[in-house]
């Protein structure tokens, strides 16, 4: 089994507490991490946790800079999950099972058990919810950004699974943002279609993908150094996504001892130089910083864009700014720079 992660570096510390939960409960499974970084940096001569890292780019054939430069850190993150999972089939080509896992996740015990699940489906999803909240606004939420939680997704090699991958890789590369009204909540609302579309496992285990959409009707509680659902389940992973800086709420305070801890972990690598730094591709090659209105223009006429220049990295934001790119497409500023 191969399980794979995707983090920025100055997220490093949440990919490597990750591969060490991990390794401790399943040593023998391999962990693939993708880098959203330019290069690699010296700190990874003392990583052991991961048995391959690669960068974004590795996962792209051709026009990697035209594709990434219409997302922010946040977003291409989101928009790569498939993309990684179709390069982990290519490259580990003895291995039968894939799972990506988003880095702010942290297991509490092996999930190995998983294959029974792949006996009879090549896809396994985890649901925000398993049961009816008592707060309706909860279902309206989850309607709106996803039935499925995408911080985990489970395959096996299969044909069904690399046609699923190849159609999620698609809708990524150009929806993979913020859009309610369209219907798009990143890379995770596409994945309520996917049931429809191909054979799809739903897990129903209240032990998986634990995070602050579910704890509340899954009645998480510590006990001792474990945590358990309604007192007898066992926790397989725990999503730490929301409730991190917010140990005042209800929810935190029921998991204190299990928030302080990671946080422990994460500051015992003391990667606080990492912390600081920006994202390598938030920059133009000339230094300027890339504005958000910049890659919003910039997706807006993508399907013009890409085709025209070969890296939008060479520009500028006034070369991004709506008139100038409209006088682009009209011809009338095609030797604009700047």
């Amino acid at each position: 089994m191969i399980l794979c992660t995707i983090a920025t570096q100055n997220h490093l510390a949440r990919a490597l507490v990750l591969a060490e939960s991990i390794k401790k409960y399943m040593p023998q499974l391999k962990v693939v991490l993708c880098l959203l970084e330019k290069s690699l940096p010296k700190e990874f001569s003392n990583i052991s946790f991961f048995d391959r890292v690669i960068l974004a780019k590795d996962l792209f054939e051709h026009s990697f800079e035209t594709k990434i430069f219409k997302y922010n850190a946040f977003q291409l993150a989101n928009s790569l999950k498939a993309k990684l999972l179709l390069y982990s089939l290519k490259a580990f080509q003895q291995e039968e099972y894939f799972v990506y896992l988003d880095s702010d996740i942290e297991m509490k015990m092996s999930i190995e058990e998983i294959i029974h699940w792949f006996k009879g489906h090549d896809i396994l999803l985890t649901p925000h919810l398993l049961k009816q909240p008592q707060n309706e606004e909860l279902e309206i939420h989850v309607q709106q950004t996803g039935i499925f939680n995408s911080g985990f997704v489970a395959v096996k090699r299969s044909e069904n699974t690399t046609s699923f991958l190849n159609w999620w890789d698609e809708r990524l590369e150009e929806f993979c943002y913020l859009d309610l009204k369209k219907g798009i909540f990143y890379d995770q609302k596409w994945l309520n279609l996917a049931p429809c579309f191909y054979d799809v496992f739903t897990i129903r285990n209240p032990g998986y993908n634990i995070g602050i959409w579910n704890m509340a009707d899954r009645e998480v509680v510590e006990i001792g150094q474990n945590l358990f659902v309604y007192k007898n389940e066992p926790v397989r992973f725990i999503h730490y996504s929301g409730l991190l800086g917010n140990e005042s709420q209800t929810l935190s305070q029921r998991l204190k001892s299990t928030i302080e801890n990671y946080n422990n972990k994460l500051e015992s690598y003391n990667l606080n130089q990492l912390k600081q730094m920006d994202w390598s591709y938030n920059y133009f090659h000339d230094g300027t910083k890339i504005s958000e209105d910049t890659r919003k223009n910039y997706r807006q006429f993508y399907d013009f864009l890409k085709i025209k220049l070969h890296n939008p990295f060479q520009y500028s934001n006034q070369f991004f700014n709506l008139k100038n790119i409209k006088q682009f497409i009209s011809g009338k500023g095609a030797g604009l720079k700047s």
